[in-house]
């Protein structure tokens, strides 16, 4: 499996790996580092991760987005691969999006692009 970082804080032997970073070759998803990187096939394209179970797209849609702070006093809706979606948002807003099922959030970000 080969992985492209999307966001900053996932850490290697060396240190902080850039954004951008392609990891090749490994046996499985990294724990622990959900929503920071996305699978990508031998293209360099991203691969869309599908549940066998309900056959539902997992990464990029319906977005598994966050209200991340983004800037003082002001939060961004991040899609399951790191892209920013949406209009930035005050705190009572972002807590509120945070609070939504999946089916609202996608619901929102689509009527607030």
């Amino acid at each position: 499996m080969d992985i492209k970082i999307t966001a900053g804080g996932v850490y290697g032997a060396d240190g902080e790996y850039p954004i951008g970073t392609v990891i090749k070759g490994l046996q499985a998803a990294p724990k622990g580092i959900d929503e920071r990187f996305m699978p990508i096939g031998d293209d360099g394209e991203p691969v869309l991760i599908v549940n066998p179970a309900s056959d539902v797209p997992q990464a990029g849609a319906p977005y598994a987005a966050r209200a991340k702070d983004d800037s003082p006093g002001w939060y961004q809706v991040f899609d399951a691969a790191g892209n920013a979606v949406g209009k930035a948002m005050r705190q009572a807003d972002a807590d509120a999006f945070n609070a939504m099922s999946d089916t609202d959030k996608a619901a929102f970000v689509q009527a607030d692009s």
